[in-house]
């Protein structure tokens, strides 16, 4: 070999190195060819009885809106955040530290060196990056509008902004950094949210049908089984914090007929049920958890052209009907007028508030005497409500008071919730249960430019209040323009609050460890545990 092509090779051999280490500085997943040798115990299984719904189970957290499928994602997505053992507030978890600037604008996180997903191939800060600029590109998730914060997010989610503006970057491989426009201190609350966890390049995908036998997941579980009605969770070999996971498996169950559920939980194998067993089935009377819940149930106006969508007609519905009977028909405890579980501070307003004589004003002023001409209403709610008495006294009304025809169908909560923007109904109803802790979890339902328009709301004013409270620094002065911004809606005859929610739990008390109720009503699979166990 002549000199010069020796020196040739050499040189070659050489950028092949570093153009190597470039690629693994840069965040490239790689795998360990080795698993960790892991032995489960399948007498080791905590078992959940889902709430019967018709809703379909989703594993993809782009698609998921139900709560079914929130507690399963919520064990095979987690974050720089987790929950912690007692009263579920979010800690540290993949992030092993988070430096927050004196401003609030710029938080920086070290995430672990040791994070991999459920298959073995490495996480790092770019992995997060790549992630949260997909979930932003997709303006079609709930959550989306939590990241408006972020410099550059909310122009990006909708395609008006680049990529390159987005205020996240993956400094090396295990620094992340998030820059914000205005201070969030709600931030690790919603960095705890499934949604925002690292999602593996294989699921940066639309496709509802995805296998989630084979989806890598950077939780403490992922799945490993699934039956007509079963699903079976087991420990993530990889997780980071494997040995702190408790249960070596979750077994979820949904449809189990009533009288079944009763025997089997009082044969000690059900562990915790969210679906409803009557409390003299319970030997033990403190198995029923009862809380408060974030949570408030309420109609809604969901039309964003036409009669329906203009104030002056809606306006003129809302006076037609006595909501406090409705809302007394509901059989439920804290019923309310206001939408805003922690700013219901006043008494409900308890007068009758019907006005036939200004309904009719309205009616006319708006271009409809008497109500003549308005076109149908089509009326929404879903299967298993509490309000299917209340939905038929609000139809009746609207249709023998006006003479117009009034559709009330009775569908899955997808069909009209999941993507507003293809609703085909005008008045609906809904229990929404914040994300967060915190009133905008509520309010972004119906800013005119939210991933999740529910009331596909064109307000200037209802966004303009939701933007100055977004800028706010002081905690106090935002609340104040939330409640300003919450009584727009209810001046405008939007949306119609019936009652605040309350969770209702069934946990076995003499055998479960880990189960702590709270307002969010949200329990992490990896600290439940079960002394008395069955098998998967």
């Amino acid at each position: 070999m002549k000199l010069n092509n020796i020196k040739t090779f050499i040189l070659l051999l050489m950028l092949s190195f570093l153009s190597f280490g470039t690629a693994f500085a840069q965040g490239s997943l790689q795998r360990d060819p080795k698993q960790p040798s892991r032995i489960l115990d399948s007498s080791n299984t905590f078992t959940i009885v889902l709430e019967d719904s018709q809703d379909p189970l989703e594993f993809n957290p782009l698609l998921a809106t139900d709560s079914n499928s929130l507690i399963i994602l919520q064990s095979l997505y987690e974050g720089l955040y987790g929950y912690d053992r007692v009263q579920n507030a979010p800690v540290l978890a993949a992030a092993q530290s988070v430096d927050v600037s004196e401003d609030g604008l710029i938080w920086s996180f070290t995430i672990r060196k040791t994070l991999r997903f459920s298959n073995g191939e490495t996480i790092t800060a770019q992995t997060y990056v790549d992630s949260w600029l997909w979930l932003l590109s997709h303006n079609n998730n709930p959550a989306s509008s939590f990241f408006d914060a972020v410099a550059g997010a909310k122009a990006y989610r909708l395609h008006k902004g680049s990529s390159q503006n987005v205020g996240i970057k993956a400094l090396d491989d295990y620094h992340l950094e998030i820059r914000l426009h205005a201070p969030a201190p709600y931030l690790p609350d919603v960095l705890v949210l499934p949604y925002f966890a690292p999602m593996h390049s294989e699921q940066r995908q639309l496709q509802p049908s995805d296998d989630p036998l084979t989806i890598p997941v950077p939780g403490p579980f992922r799945v490993s089984a699934l039956g007509s009605n079963t699903i079976t969770l087991e420990k993530n070999p990889w997780y980071w914090d494997y040995d702190n996971v408790d249960s070596d498996y979750i077994r979820l169950i949904q449809g189990f007929p009533a009288e079944k559920l009763s025997m089997e939980y009082a044969n000690g194998t059900i562990d915790w049920s969210a679906a409803f067993i009557p409390l003299q089935a319970l030997s033990d009377k403190r198995d029923l958890r009862l809380a408060a819940q974030y949570a408030t149930a309420f109609f809604y106006f969901s039309a964003d052209s036409g009669p329906y969508a203009n104030p002056k007609i809606r306006k003129a519905l809302s006076l037609l009907i006595d909501w406090n009977s409705v809302r007394d028909e509901s059989g439920q405890l804290f019923i309310t007028d206001r939408l805003l579980p922690d700013l219901d501070k006043r008494q409900i307003d308890r007068s009758n508030g019907v006005d036939i004589q200004k309904a009719f004003e309205l009616l006319r002023e708006a271009g409809y005497e008497n109500g003549k001409g308005l076109p149908a209403i089509n009326i929404a709610i879903h299967r298993g409500t509490q309000v299917e008495t209340a939905a038929h006294t609000i139809a009746e009304a609207w249709s023998s008071i006006l003479q117009i025809t009034v559709v009330l169908d009775i569908v899955p909560l997808g069909v009209y919730a999941a993507t507003p923007s293809n609703s085909p109904y005008d008045f609906a109803f809904i229990t929404w249960i914040g994300d967060i802790y915190d009133p905008y979890a509520f309010l972004y339902l119906w800013e005119s430019q939210s991933s999740h328009n529910l009331g596909r709301l064109k307000d200037p004013v209802f966004d303009a209040l939701l933007d100055d409270a977004m800028k706010e620094s002081s905690k106090e002065k935002r609340l104040e323009l939330y409640a300003i911004a919450e009584q727009r809606l209810l001046d405008e005859a939007v949306v119609f609050p019936m009652y605040h929610g309350i969770s209702s739990n069934v946990v076995a008390t003499d055998r479960v460890t880990g189960w702590n109720a709270n307002i969010l009503d949200i329990h992490p699979l990896k600290h439940l545990k079960s002394t008395k166990s069955v098998q998967p």
